[in-house]
């Protein structure tokens, strides 16, 4: 891989080992600070079964992708797999999931266990997972907190990047025998299906088509007018993240 190109793995933040139980303990506080403190009681006990627990390894790295204007920054995103992987060297699929719309200070690589992560946890099967930041996040955040929300073409290839740079990591750095030729599959839900769609394209447009296995789309706004059109008919709801809309509209 050519140094100094968009795809190209710059350096590892921080690399890390959870136990399944540390996981799980940090799957429950995300789901309270996101969704609902009192049913994450319910969550750990009907859904996170301890069957599903795997210790694993997180890596957060740093890599460049361009910028709209289309200068090379660095951008950030995390790995993870679980304690198998580590110890064979081998994996079954790369599964890059494009994570829902955060906050500009809620980077997923901020996180010590993003939820979203959590399809490491596929049974019978041992898949390295990955998930960019995006532009604007984490390590390319800007002093004015700019974003390439809802742009398909920055989103599509920083997260293709995100994927060329975790190859070449795992190939190069850790060794991984089957890196570079491995299926990949692509979900998101919410922002994170736009951004999958976005992504999809990118890689077929890279030649990456006959490794792609499987796209998880879900409740994507992949039509802008339509996403407006919501906004101008909320008819007095109200909507939370109103701040995302003029970063929509940029």
């Amino acid at each position: 891989q050519e140094r100094g190109k968009a795809g190209c793995f710059v350096d590892v933040i921080v690399s890390y080992f959870l136990t399944g139980d540390e996981v799980i303990d940090e799957l429950c506080d995300g789901i309270g600070m996101r969704i609902d403190p009192d049913i994450v009681e319910t969550v750990r006990t009907l859904i996170l079964k301890p069957t599903v627990k795997k210790d694993v390894v997180v890596t957060k790295i740093e890599y460049l992708t361009e910028a709209p204007d289309g200068r090379l920054v660095t951008a950030s995103g995390t790995i993870v797999y679980s304690a198998d992987v580590e110890r064979t060297g081998q994996y079954d699929r790369l599964v890059s999931v494009q994570p829902v719309t955060n906050d500009i200070d809620y980077a997923p690589s901020s996180r010590k266990f993003y939820p979203e992560l959590s399809m490491v946890f596929k049974e019978d099967s041992e898949d390295i997972v990955i998930l960019s930041d995006y532009l604007g996040y984490g390590s390319s955040q800007t002093p004015d907190l700019q974003t390439a929300y809802m742009h398909a073409g920055c989103t599509g290839s920083g997260c293709a990047d995100m994927l060329k740079a975790a190859e070449s990591y795992l190939k190069f750095q850790k060794g991984m025998k089957q890196a570079g030729s491995t299926p990949i599959v692509l979900c998101g839900y919410s922002q994170g299906a736009q951004a999958t769609i976005a992504t999809l394209y990118e890689l077929q447009n890279r030649g990456y088509t006959d490794r792609i296995a499987d796209v998880r789309a879900g409740s994507g706004p992949y039509d802008l007018n339509a996403f407006m059109d919501m906004f101008r008919n909320l008819d007095g709801r109200e909507y939370v993240m109103t701040g995302f809309i003029p970063y929509m509209i940029r």
